[in-house]
């Protein structure tokens, strides 16, 4: 990349004149005359861009598709800061893995109670919408002690779903991968969906520039 081809590009992830000049080495005036005609779309524009679609879907003025689109713009630009969070990116690698995918809803289904914990506290960080938290108990399980373990792990109400699964109702005791059952964490949120989407395909795309 040249010197000019950086700082345009520099420019249109973002960031200002002067961020440009010091990350480059140049003179403000250098980067300016670069930076001039580039539009730029920083989080502050993304983020009342978003906000004004959310209020136009509600009047029926635009598809979610539109909103979709301006929520993974404004978390492509976040994602250099996600990138050196070590929390987040093991989140990643296990929401990959776990977690649903195909619709708003974001959750994840799992008996380890490290995924299970480590999920709800990014849960808890991408949003304000209460977090439905469910247990899957098979006949092998204890359900008043399954649910005290996942209640004191995640400090949150936890209910049991019922009749839900029949394959380990002939368990005769306990498997030692499942002594508590399986945990469900969900809950509903396009914004939270489409940042966690987009920064997996940020995560692809970093892993595959390394092989």
């Amino acid at each position: 990349m040249s010197y000019k081809e950086e700082i345009e590009q520099l420019r249109k992830d973002g960031h200002s004149v002067k961020e440009i000049a010091t990350i480059v080495g140049c003179s403000n005036t250098t980067s300016s005359r670069y930076c001039k005609g580039i539009k730029v779309e920083n989080l502050q524009r993304l983020e009342e861009r978003y906000q004004k679609s959310r209020g136009n879907l509600a009047k029926g003025r635009v598809h979610w598709k539109t909103i979709k689109e301006d929520l993974s713009k404004l978390a492509a630009k976040q994602w250099p800061t996600v990138y050196k969070d070590p929390q987040m990116m093991l989140f990643l690698g296990l929401y990959l893995g776990e977690g649903y995918k195909h619709s708003t809803q974001v959750g994840v289904t799992n008996n380890d109670p490290i995924i299970i914990k480590l999920c709800y506290d990014v849960f808890r960080k991408l949003t304000d919408k209460k977090i439905a938290i469910e247990i899957i108990c098979y006949s092998s399980n204890n359900k008043k002690e399954s649910k005290k373990f996942w209640e004191n792990l995640l400090q949150e109400e936890v209910r049991i779903k019922e009749n839900c699964d029949k394959r380990s109702q002939d368990l005769k005791k306990p498997h030692p991968k499942c002594k508590y059952g399986r945990c469900v964490v969900r809950f509903n949120d396009l914004q939270a969906h489409c940042k966690i989407m987009t920064w997996i395909d940020c995560l692809k795309n970093e892993i595959g520039a390394l092989v």
